[in-house]
């Protein structure tokens, strides 16, 4: 008893169909991941100039430039220590973050 070749066919595209979402399911995901461990990184690199600055520096959030040209006031963040825990949290945040919604 053999399987028609329309059969096979239809097999044999299904399954082409279905290897070609999970490649590009794959690309997102390498993607993200490329993605999160940059900003990792950036987050390291700012807790790390942080950690070094004297305990009596006056410490400012950055400025957003928002889509629509405006932007927002940079906030004065009196504790580099409170500074340096958002930097942390969003650290983990990033790295971990992901992992929680799958």
């Amino acid at each position: 008893m053999s399987i028609p070749n329309e059969a096979l066919q239809k097999l044999v595209q299904e399954i082409e169909t279905q290897a070609i979402m999970a490649q590009r399911e794959i690309n997102v995901v390498k993607t993200t991941i490329s993605s999160k461990q940059r900003d990792a990184r950036l987050l390291e690199l700012t807790s790390s100039e942080l950690r070094t600055l004297p305990k009596d520096t006056k410490v400012y959030e950055g400025v957003c430039v928002q889509a629509n040209g405006g932007s927002r006031e940079a906030p004065f963040i009196g504790d580099y220590g409170a500074q340096i825990g958002r930097v942390q949290l969003e650290q983990e945040a990033t790295l971990l973050g992901d992992h929680a919604q799958k």
